[in-house]
């Protein structure tokens, strides 16, 4: 039985092989002039954009990429593995980076919600903790920096783009760095507002935002609405952040009253 599922496993990885090879020789041959990324840490809003633009007339190639330390994602491979080629290549089309973003806490704590099977998986010697006792791990693991490091740690050194070089103001802002250009907004602006932006960052009359991947309706997620507390100290340290004060200066107070009356 081994050599025959030793073979069979050696089969189906040369199939996948050539269908992605397959993939790989038709989309070098699309339109390269420009390329649509949308690029950021994760939940917060870019599988609906990704998904509005690919139902948009854009007619030149769509990826989406949370990181460059990550392993190639699950959607469509073949062009993020294309893009990642040419830009070590030196690429000089023009690159337009979409990039929602969301305040700091209930960003941490959706991400927590859809991945806590991974920290159940921890070496923590058979002991079963509770959700509650798995989240006060989670406020005091190097994971929480995570957002807060995003923008230094991916889209300066491989973008070229220092966001804190220059002012925020609002709910959006455009930033350019040689032929890159990043649209940045808040995740929760009205779909309509979305639309209207990306139509005019990518000159494409056709796009229309609506929320998709809500992490509660996720088979392997808990409630996006069950209650878990963040520690005041976990609060002035988000809030206090380089991150959360440039891009929600303004709306810092409310956020940290939202969560300060709940503690």
């Amino acid at each position: 039985m081994f050599p025959i599922r030793k073979t069979l496993k050696a089969f189906l990885q040369a199939k996948q092989n050539i269908e992605l090879n397959r993939q790989l020789a038709q989309i070098k041959r699309q339109d390269w002039g420009e390329v649509a990324c949308v690029f950021q840490p994760g939940k917060s809003g870019s599988t609906s954009a990704l998904d509005a633009l690919l139902r948009s007339n854009y007619k030149y190639p769509v990826c989406h990429l949370h990181s460059f330390k990550d392993g190639v994602d699950t959607w469509n491979p073949t062009v993020k593995l294309e893009f990642l080629r040419r830009l070590r290549k030196g690429f000089g089309g023009r690159v337009k980076l979409i990039i929602p973003i969301r305040e700091p806490i209930s960003r941490n704590k959706s991400s927590f919600l859809q991945h806590v099977e991974r920290h159940k998986r921890q070496p923590w010697d058979g002991i079963d903790f509770s959700v509650e006792e798995y989240w006060q791990m989670y406020l005091k693991s190097e994971k929480r920096f995570w957002l807060l490091n995003w923008f230094d740690n991916e889209l300066k050194p491989h973008f070229g783009i220092d966001v804190y070089a220059q002012p925020f103001a609002g709910d959006h802002g455009v930033y350019t760095h040689k032929n890159v250009e990043a649209l940045i907004y808040h995740h929760d602006i009205p779909d309509d507002k979305k639309s209207r932006l990306l139509c005019d960052f990518l000159k494409t009359s056709d796009i229309t935002v609506s929320r998709s991947n809500i992490t509660a309706s996720k088979k392997s997620s808990l409630p996006e609405n069950l209650q878990l507390k963040p520690t005041r100290e976990y609060i002035e340290e988000m809030l206090h952040s380089k991150y959360a004060s440039h891009f929600f200066k303004e709306k810092i107070a409310e956020i940290s009253n939202k969560y300060q009356k709940n503690n």
